[in-house]
Formats: structure tokens, sequence, C-alpha cells
């Protein structure tokens, strides 16, 4: 498959699918004076830079500035993003927003039938191998994450 092709599909996709997962429903924090960028436009082009491989805000604001106008109007981004405002929009937004988001997302690939649902056995999952009850500094229980294999709790012989 030609390089040309895979692009083209690429953003045929994300247009359609973006569409389906509603990021205009995305709560703002920001003020309204002084808005030049819609959040859902910024998490399109967040979306778009994670899928094309950007791995900073800058690599975001040259992916940005190098779209074709008929990808920028299949996608909706009307002009180049900042670095800047990616940046400042990115941080001021509470990922407890997002997490709506994802469910609908999970919920419309389920129903179009592109992932199955496998099912956990508890309800939990670890990444990583991290886990939340781990030995911790001197010896007393804490939660905290660690990259080692988890072991059991040990005890304090005296207060913590």
């Amino acid at each position: 498959m030609t390089d040309q092709r895979m692009r083209r599909r690429i953003v045929g996709a994300l247009s359609k699918r973006l569409d389906e997962v509603g990021l205009e429903d995305v709560p703002e924090a920001r003020d309204p004076r002084g808005k030049k960028w819609k959040l859902a436009t910024v998490l399109r082009v967040v979306v778009l830079g994670m899928v094309a491989g950007a791995k900073s805000v800058s690599e975001l604001e040259a992916l940005s500035s190098d779209l074709s106008l008929a990808v920028r109007r299949r996608l909706g981004v009307p002009r180049r993003l900042p670095d800047t405002t990616a940046r400042e929009i990115l941080c001021g937004l509470m990922p407890q927003s997002l997490v709506f988001v994802l469910h609908r997302l999970i919920r419309c690939a389920l129903r179009r039938k592109a992932i199955r649902h496998e099912g956990l056995p508890f309800g939990v999952i670890s990444l990583d191998g991290k886990a939340t009850a781990l030995p911790a500094v001197d010896s007393c229980p804490s939660f905290a994450a660690s990259h080692s294999a988890p072991t059991p709790i040990a005890r304090c012989p005296g207060k913590c």
C-alpha cells in the first residue's frame, strides 16, 4: 500500500471516528474571554499528533502547520496550532473530564465489533508490574508505586 493511500485512510478514519466520540462535550475550565481556539479543535489536533507519532507540543505545532487544506477541512483544523497554546490548554485540562469520552469511544468500538469484550475475572488490572501495596522506605507500610516485583507488606516494629 502506498504511503499516500495510507495517509488518506488514516485521515478518513480519524475524521469519521472523532465525530462519534463527541469531543465537543468535554467541559472547559477556561475563561470564555479571549479564547481563540475551541477545546474540541485542540483535542482533534492532539489526537492527530498522537496517531502521527508526535512526541512533543513543538512536533504537534509542526504537524499542524504542514497539514494540507483538504486535511484541515476534513478534520476541522482551521490553522496552525501554536505549541504554547496547546501546552496551556492541555495543562489546564482535568483528566477526569476525558473519562466519558474514553467510555464513549470504547462503547462505539464494541458496537461496531472493532474490539471484543474479554472481561477480567476480578475487575482490576495492574500495568507495568506496579501494585498499590508495597513496602516503603524505612520498612513502614505505604502506598507507593515501584518498578520492582511486589512483595508482602512488612509490619513496622515500632510506630510509623
